[in-house]
């Protein structure tokens, strides 16, 4: 599917072939380090979308994010789809960059959501298998701003880092950032996450961190992490393959204290679910 994707860029209503980025020059040239991050340029992500609750979108509250991966389909947290008392999450918008102002060449789109699909083991309090697939009321349109990405189907990583994105806090007693952050994390080996995360720590990591279906990532000195509000957001890489575009790895899912040392996010393992995914999103057809 991403060979596909990596032609539907459009500028001007023109089609860009292969090696045509979305961004300008200064996004790739390095993972410039939402806490501890720096602003995404804009097209840098336009996989990235916004949920929000509230049964009138005048009312909307934003709160968790989550990936575009087809024309009707958003892949996020399970645990997005209800956040405390607020009512079941029900609006996307894609596009957009800066949520706080209506300047720049950005056409955000709001689409309702009408299904929430969450994966069968998923079973709460528990922490584990937190992913669902959330269905727009109407198909996007694929254009510079608004493209899916693509998903990680192999079980090890080559990588030693990942990016991370959001409008969350950028610290943990902060306020939630109108401008979409981006920050540069570090994976984390399982055994020394798990000194952070196990049973006797935390009862509803039953099995301590779960390598088959959850990724760590952070920084374990401090300083650069994910945070409340950033849920349900895409961690990914660059592409192998396909120059400008990423590889989403693992779905923000958990994490302690934001930025603190010795404290990492944990994140769904995607491609323990592509199956799953694929499943629902690109059915056979009998």
């Amino acid at each position: 599917m991403c060979r596909e994707y990596y032609s539907l860029t459009t500028r001007g209503g023109g089609t860009i072939e292969s090696g045509g980025c979305r961004t300008n020059n200064r996004v790739r040239k390095s993972l410039l380090t939402i806490v501890g991050g720096t602003k995404a340029e804009e097209m840098e992500f336009p996989h990235m979308v916004l949920l929000g609750f509230g049964e009138k979108i005048k009312n909307v509250e934003w709160a968790c994010g989550g990936s575009l991966i087809s024309d009707r389909f958003v892949l996020s947290a399970a645990h997005c789809s209800e956040i405390g008392k607020k009512t079941p999450v029900k609006w996307a918008l894609l596009g957009d960059n800066d949520i706080g102002s209506n300047e720049g060449a950005a056409d955000p789109k709001i689409r309702e959501i009408v299904e929430r699909i969450l994966h069968p083991n998923y079973k709460p309090p528990s922490m584990y298998n937190d992913i669902g697939l959330y269905r727009l009321s109407t198909p996007v349109k694929f254009n510079q701003f608004i493209l899916p990405v693509c998903l990680n189907s192999e079980e090890q990583l080559t990588t030693k880092q990942a990016i991370a994105i959001g409008w969350g806090r950028t610290s943990s007693a902060g306020q939630t950032s109108n401008v979409l952050m981006k920050v540069s994390l570090d994976f984390v080996e399982q055994n020394e996450c798990n000194r952070s995360y196990s049973s006797s720590t935390n009862p509803n990591l039953k099995f301590g961190i779960n390598p088959s279906n959850q990724i760590c990532a952070g920084q374990m000195e401090g300083g650069k992490d994910t945070c409340q509000g950033d849920s349900g957001g895409p961690l990914q890489i660059v592409h192998p393959e396909f120059e400008c575009m990423y590889t989403q790895v693992g779905i923000t899912s958990f994490g302690k204290l934001c930025g603190e040392p010795n404290a990492p996010g944990v994140y769904t393992k995607v491609s323990n679910y592509v199956s799953w995914i694929d499943s629902i999103v690109w059915p056979t057809s009998s």
